[in-house]
């Protein structure tokens, strides 16, 4: 160690070889180009350091960070990049993700009341938006749909949605009067 980083705290890229950092970009930017990204020079460059005592800086994927090892850098790389997008923060954005997740909202909102009592509290909202993976500003979503009320309902998300619901629960019951008793099962004895 004390031969390859003469005498500083750390081994730095020069010190294994000169033509090291000019590879690793050259490297990089094969591997974009084969895999059809941008330039990896944009998402990557290299500088010295300009003191003994503080590692090279490297800019990956705009932001700048001093680094002591290979391994730190090779990390830095394959994190994700930031996305420049918040998280939804409005009942617009939620309706379309119930739709984008469920195809329709009759399905979205029995997955969302499981109580089926027909409404949703903050609470029960906001632990079916977690079990549903949805993420985003609850308070704000939840203002939006149950606007000034203290719970959303379905005619919060669409207003024909209660009688589709309706129509639904009616359909449901109907298959499951019309199915015949299975053989060798019990029918119910009259009280």
């Amino acid at each position: 160690f004390d031969r390859l980083a003469l005498g500083k705290p750390k081994i730095t890229p020069e010190a294994l070889d000169s033509r090291l950092p000019s590879a690793l970009t050259a490297l990089a930017e094969k591997r974009a180009q084969a895999a059809g990204s941008p330039s990896v020079t944009r998402r990557l460059s290299y500088s010295p350091a300009r003191s003994s005592s503080v590692g090279p800086e490297f800019s990956i994927k705009g932001r700048s960070e001093r680094v002591l090892t290979m391994g730190e850098v090779q990390s830095m790389m394959w994190q994700p990049e930031p996305k420049g997008m918040l998280p939804p923060a409005g009942g617009k954005h939620f309706k379309a993700g119930l739709l984008k997740k469920f195809t329709t909202m009759e399905r979205a909102w029995e997955q969302l009341d499981l109580n089926e009592d027909g409404k949703l509290q903050f609470r029960e909202f906001v632990a079916a938006c977690r079990r549903i993976e949805f993420h985003g500003n609850f308070r704000k979503i939840f203002a939006d749909l149950a606007q000034g009320h203290d719970a959303i309902t379905p005619a919060s998300l669409e207003r024909s949605l209660p009688e589709r619901l309706s129509k639904r629960r009616m359909q449901a019951e109907a298959s499951r009067s019309a199915s015949p008793t299975p053989k060798g099962a019990a029918m119910p004895e009259a009280i």
